[in-house]
């Protein structure tokens, strides 16, 4: 969106050069390692504190976008954080900057914060401290390269009063040669191998999240990811202005692992929300005070939904494009010593000691577990599905109480959908104690119940060494082959719907006892046997891609309705999730209608590209698909016609924003007109994807009404043309190339593009947007040509946007060249 208004400021610039361009071998500039605009999700930002808000504002930040406000503060040291560890390094020189706003003056300050790997020493450095003038917005810049063998690199954003604040558009960039040689390639991994049976998970906690190393194991291992604190109860219920019907929530201490996962389009698995460990005794007592009675189950009831309710709407507002897909409803109900007189835990110690339990001590039985998972399924997302996860799982006195008295009962209601297996066991085969053959059985018997299961917190401990390297190699692969031949046959066919590993390295398990050594990477984090065991299992050809993960029982997609919508907004009364662009604002009209009684009304537009625009769940939009938009405008005021565009904005796989043009209609005042593609594709590699509405170049009000998103194919009815009526999608109309297609070669590591022709082309130019200046690579291609190959031996990685110009009647159209530029990674 920003982005967007900034690129069309460079226009005249491109039309005044008339030199050669540098060649594009050679360049070097600066990559975006961060940028957080906020359009979105809050982008891994929380409060310095539990106590400061940060909200996302609509129209308030840097160029009239979405901006976020800070409030709550009551110290000059509170403000607005984010850690930023996965995504930097220590060694590179990185620049910083900011937009920030105050309605005061005030001397703001944007510091960074690192830490020694070898003496955990904390450092601290100011990156800016500007003075700005109240009620304008200032940038904060700087630079700087922490050492090498650095980690957490949080920001921190402060200023001089306790008043509130709004910042926007946070960007680190390096140079892209040094961002290159820092970042660690990915490749295929065990999301690859697996992508046709289950999801392949892991944890981040609050110090591997601030690991760019680990970062590496995520992306390519890894198609799901789970927090192994930063979700419970402690870490996320508030105490300070909590109520019996309003507990207030944070998702502070997961910000920055909730980021990462809507960044890298990796699924998110909740943990947990109702516990007898970690979860605050205050939390039981009245008034939340730890000196005062428990509450009765009534009171208790109200607290937890409220608690349920309100985390679920947390995710829902701060990381609304995160793929909430499953969560640990309840954890480790069901005590050891009691599995068969109910499974009750005791009461006799404060909440977690010695595995007593204040639910149970409230409510005086395993009531409770019911009651939250019928909150959960109240709240839940469409789509995230519901489990129950306990340890020792494979006992049979447990794993019969878990089934008799949660399993089946719930199942039977509609409120649980399956069972967590934390898989918490050691190397030993037969005859023991959570031996594969034990517990590979549990896993039928839960699966015979007709409910998924997830295996969630696996590590396979040596035991100080009990046991061998190859007799954990050999215990991995069999849990992996067993969940693959559950899903490839039989009667629990695609049950098995996760197979998680509880940890990056040996270095960050919570078996931490020498010689246990349980995970699949080393301290080093060098895959190990076990590793090289499991990747043997499925052949390379018959590898997936685990970024598309469609296997085992998956969430169900959003299915179309009858007639093939997957959404249908009328504006009826409401805006149908749809929000103003820039400066734009939006609301339900009655003044005019294309269809019933209302329209959306999209006024206090600044520049064209101000709209209206709507998010697409990836549930139902799936990239490199087909599908079928339409939406309906008219307009009432200013020229006799005006170009509307029906435009799709993205993210690439790299993170950068692209914009491409679903349809595009010149309308006339007055009339409803119809923009439509029924088969319109979705870039491969696109996230965060949105529709919007926008002009050419006017700045007019206008309506829309009936936005459909269909089934490809799908024919939607619109107003009828009359034969008067211009046909944009004639090449003869075209004063630039269209229809812009990009082949690589891997071998030569070079582009060649090719385009529709222009009628009357007298020559072709290639321009590259390069250090915010558009550079024109050649203006003498011939007309004839609808063709142009890069030079060799591009240097491989590098992106670039390009814009192609035709040049007609003596005048280039340089403006909408750019308008359709494309943005190409060499390979």
């Amino acid at each position: 969106m920003k982005k967007h208004k900034k690129i069309l400021a460079s226009l005249m610039a491109l039309s005044c050069l008339t030199t050669a361009m540098p060649q594009l071998t050679a360049p070097v500039y600066a990559q975006e390692i961060v940028y957080d605009s906020f359009e979105i999700n809050y982008d891994g930002w929380h409060g310095t504190d539990t106590s400061i808000e940060l909200t996302a504002v609509d129209n308030g930040g840097f160029d009239s976008s979405r901006g976020m406000k800070v409030t709550g503060r009551t110290s000059t040291e509170d403000g607005a954080a984010s850690s930023k560890g996965l995504y930097l390094f220590g060694g590179v020189d990185y620049d910083y900057s900011m937009q920030v706003l105050s309605e005061k003056d005030t001397t703001f300050k944007l510091t960074l914060k690192y830490i020694d790997e070898e003496t955990d020493e904390v450092t601290v450095v100011t990156l800016d401290e500007k003075k700005v003038k109240g009620g304008k917005w200032a940038e904060l810049t700087g630079d700087y390269k922490a050492p090498e063998n650095t980690y957490e690199y949080e920001l921190t954003l402060t200023n001089d009063n306790t008043d509130d604040f709004i910042f926007d558009d946070v960007k680190v960039t390096a140079d892209k040669s040094a961002a290159i040689a820092a970042a660690a390639p990915y490749g295929k991994g065990l999301k690859d191998e697996f992508a046709d049976y289950f999801r392949v998970g892991n944890i981040l906690n609050g110090s591997t999240v601030n690991n760019s190393a680990i970062k590496g194991i995520m992306l390519k291992d890894h198609n799901a990811i789970e927090c192994e604190n930063e979700t419970k109860p402690d870490a996320t219920i508030v105490q300070s202005g909590s109520t019996d019907t309003n507990v207030k929530v944070t998702l502070n201490r997961c910000a920055a692992i909730l980021d990462f996962c809507a960044k890298n389009n990796i699924a998110f698995r909740g943990h947990t929300l109702v516990w007898h460990s970690q979860t605050p005794e205050w939390f039981f007592k009245q008034g939340f005070n730890n000196n005062n009675g428990y509450v009765n189950s009534y009171t208790m009831d109200q607290r937890m939904e409220s608690y349920i309710k309100n985390m679920f709407n947390a995710y829902a507002t701060q990381y609304p494009s995160v793929n909430l897909y499953a969560y640990d409803v309840c954890n480790e109900v069901i005590y050891d010593g009691t599995a068969n007189n109910g499974g009750l835990r005791p009461t006799n110690g404060t909440n977690g000691q010695n595995g007593s339990s204040a639910w149970v001590r409230v409510y005086g039985n395993n009531s409770f577990v019911e009651k939250a998972f019928t909150y959960a399924r109240k709240y839940a997302p469409k789509g995230c599905k519901l489990y129950y996860n306990d340890y020792n799982e494979f006992a049979r006195d447990k794993k019969n109480c878990i089934k008799n008295t949660i399993l089946v009962p719930l199942h039977n209601k509609g409120l649980l959908d399956g069972m967590g297996m934390q898989s918490h066991i050691d190397c030993s085969a037969y005859n023991s104690w959570g031996s594969t053959q034990e517990y590979l059985a549990a896993m039928d018997d839960y699966l015979s119940l007709g409910i998924d299961v997830q295996v969630t917190e696996l590590d396979i401990s040596r035991d100080g060494y009990k046991y061998t390297d190859q007799q954990q190699a050999e215990k991995y692969k069999a849990i992996f082959q067993h969940c693959v031949d559950v899903n490839k046959s039989g009667k629990y066919k695609g049950k098995v719907t996760l197979v998680q590993v509880w940890g990056p390295n040996d270095n960050n398990s919570w078996v931490g006892k020498t010689g246990n050594l349980p995970l699949l990477y080393d301290g080093n984090n060098q895959p190990k046997t076990a590793y090289n065991y499991i990747t043997s299992i499925i052949p390379d050809s018959q590898w997936g891609d685990g970024s598309k993960f469609n296997g085992g029982a998956e969430v169900k997609p959003i299915e179309p309705n009858q007639y093939g919508w997957y959404f249908n907004c009328g504006f009826e009364g409401s805006t149908d999730d749809f929000s103003g662009r820039g400066s734009a604002k939006v609301a339900s009209s009655n003044t005019t209608a294309f269809v019933g009684n209302s329209s959306l009304y999209v006024s206090g537009r600044e520049s064209a590209w101000n709209g209206a625009t709507y998010t697409l769940s990836p549930r139902a939009f799936q990239p490199g698909n087909e599908y079928s938009f339409s939406a309906i405008v008219k307009y009432t005021e200013g020229d006799a016609t005006d170009k509307f565009h029906f435009t799709m904005q993205y993210d690439d796989a790299s993170g950068t924003t692209n914009y491409t043009k679903i349809a595009t209609e010149t309308v006339k005042k007055g009339e409803w007109t119809q923009l439509a593609n029924t088969n319109f594709k979705i870039p491969s590699d696109a996230s965060n994807m949105q529709i919007y509405v926008e002009t050419d170049s006017s700045t007019t009000s206008f309506y829309v009404d009936e936005v459909i998103g269909a089934v490809a194919g799908t024919g939607i009815k619109g107003p009828e043309k009359t034969n008067n009526d211009p046909d944009p999608y004639q090449p003869s109309g075209n004063t630039y190339p269209t229809n812009i297609r990009v082949n690589y070669s891997a071998q030569y590591h070079q582009i060649q593009f090719t385009w529709s022709p222009v009628q009357n082309a007298q020559n072709y130019g290639i321009a590259v947007y390069l250090a915010g200046k558009w550079r024109i690579q050649t203006q003498s291609i011939s007309g004839s040509t609808t063709s142009f190959v890069t030079p060799k031996n591009l240097t491989p990685g590098m992106s670039y946007k390009v814009a192609i110009a035709a040049k007609v009647n003596g005048t280039w159209d340089v403006n909408n060249a750019i308008k359709n530029a494309v943005i190409v990674t060499v390979i």
